[in-house]
């Protein structure tokens, strides 16, 4: 989609607003957040909604399950180099 020339984007924006289907406007609003670049990496590559979203979930399910080290276990570690 990045190779989308100008005037294909403007016939999508008019369709868009052509439309009186709520439930594909949603759809659309959806898809249009869950891309939205909400931050950076360190190297700079970008973090959309969507990513951290994920990324978060997964690091509950860690935490959940028990794979974590907390900080005290990390400072210890740390004594040791």
């Amino acid at each position: 989609m990045n190779d989308m020339n100008l005037e294909t984007k403007y016939k999508l924006i008019e369709k868009l607003m052509q439309t009186e289907d709520e439930a594909i406007l949603q759809q659309v609003h959806v898809i249009l957040e869950s891309i939205e670049i909400i931050g950076y990496e360190l190297d700079g590559s970008p973090i959309t909604k969507r990513n951290y979203l994920d990324k978060l979930k997964s690091a509950q399910k860690r935490v959940s399950s028990g794979d974590y080290i907390t900080q005290e276990d990390r400072e210890n570690e740390m004594e040791k180099w």
